[in-house]
């Protein structure tokens, strides 16, 4: 959580953008360690390759997973970004599923689960029930009344 004037902001933290780089990392690994014994050649290499600008471009793109919350708007940041005005959402909601909780802005005909903050076994994040309670407050301190 990032305090920036008035704006918040979750983001990720370090050790879920690792686990997540790690099980991204895990299938090429498996294809070169099964590989590499019988060729070394230009496949292998390709491979590799392709697989270090994937993971390159993952791990860039995790660190803008979350959400930016300010005194007009919460950007929803994961795959694609939403700008949802603050007196758009109507309830914040936390979904179980997997052992995993995850957080859940709730609009007029939309639900948009935030990909950050998040917590679980394979997700861990202390601080969550802190993040939920800041959300939270956002909504309540510029919900419109008419909610």
């Amino acid at each position: 959580m990032e305090a920036e004037g008035q704006n918040v902001i979750f983001r990720l933290t370090w050790q879920q953008r690792l686990i997540a780089l790690v099980i991204a990392a895990l299938p090429s690994g498996v294809l070169v360690l099964m590989v590499s014994p019988a060729r070394f050649d230009a496949f292998l290499v390709t491979v590799v390759a392709v697989d270090l600008v994937l993971l390159g471009w993952l791990s860039w793109r995790l660190t803008r997973v979350g959400v930016d919350l300010d005194e007009h708007q919460a950007v929803v940041r994961g795959l694609f970004t939403h700008r949802l005005p603050s007196d758009w959402v109507q309830n914040i909601v936390v979904e179980k599923a997997l052992g995993e909780r995850r957080i859940v802005l709730v609009t007029p005909g939309r639900r948009y689960r935030l990909r950050a903050p998040v917590a679980g076994l394979l997700s861990p994040d202390r601080d969550f029930d802190a993040k939920l309670d800041a959300l939270r407050s956002w909504w309540l301190a510029h919900r419109s009344t008419d909610t």
